[in-house]
């Protein structure tokens, strides 16, 4: 997911969208085998929310990709996700939709967790992009 606005971006915007950049790699760097769920949720949640970003943020911020039974055309699957409650941990592997919003713009990857870290499955920039009015 990339956020893509007509024109020339604001300042604020693209302060916005650095930020939820920002936070997210620092996301990403905890994300080992082993990392406890609402742990990585908290780097994310709380800084966005003590910069001022968002008044609230109800919604997750990741979840696993991949687990569906055969049963169910479901896109997605929120058995494992992204809250402060979460208590799963990471395990090598998993592959996880991991996405920040604010203040109208948004950004995700698709990660797996390694060893090492997470790899970024998403090739696309990491920016906000802009078309010409």
């Amino acid at each position: 997911m990339r956020s893509v606005v007509v024109g020339e971006p604001t300042k604020e915007q693209l302060d916005v969208m650095d930020q939820l950049i920002k936070i997210q790699d620092r996301q990403f760097a905890a994300m080992i085998p082993g990392a406890v769920a609402g742990d990585i949720d908290a780097l994310a949640r709380e800084p966005i929310l003590a910069a001022g970003l968002r008044p609230s943020y109800d919604n997750i911020t990741g979840y696993t990709l991949g687990c569906y039974p055969s049963s169910t055309q479901k896109g997605s699957e929120f058995v494992h996700k992204f809250t402060p409650a979460e208590t799963w941990k990471l395990k090598e592997g998993m592959v996880l939709h991991m996405y920040l919003s604010a203040e109208g713009l948004a950004i995700s990857e698709a990660v797996v967790v390694r060893s090492g870290g997470v790899e970024r499955l998403t090739q696309c920039e990491r920016k906000l992009f802009s078309v010409a009015a």
